[in-house]
């Protein structure tokens, strides 16, 4: 991506939304195929409309593999930033720690 844009700061942005996209849209998937049909089934002989059933049935099916993918994707994310900082030698955490392992400085 480096050749692409020319900056590195770019490709660590380009990295970091790649690796915490796919993460977080498999997670969001896996949660709308874990919606329970028979629910949905129920909310339409009741005569519900389908923005009803999208407020009071699938959003909430859905809130907790959202919350959970926000969640790993802010750890895969965090990684991979200090993975790329370290790499690309750009003023980051990742360069700090690197070069204070240089330095034989990791007290600060």
């Amino acid at each position: 991506m480096l050749a692409f844009t020319g900056r590195p700061n770019a490709m660590a942005v380009g990295s970091m939304v790649a690796s915490g996209l796919t993460y977080f849209t498999l997670n969001v998937i896996q949660g709308t195929r874990a919606i329970d049909q028979d629910l949905v089934e129920m909310a339409r002989a009741y005569g519900a409309r389908e923005v009803s059933i999208m407020r009071s049935v699938t959003l909430p099916s859905v809130v907790p593999y959202f919350l959970a993918g926000a969640r790993i994707t802010l750890g895969v994310v965090w990684q991979v930033t200090l993975f790329s900082e370290y790499l690309m030698g750009t003023r980051g955490v990742g360069f700090q720690i690197s070069s204070d392992l240089k330095l034989l400085d990791t007290a600060s």
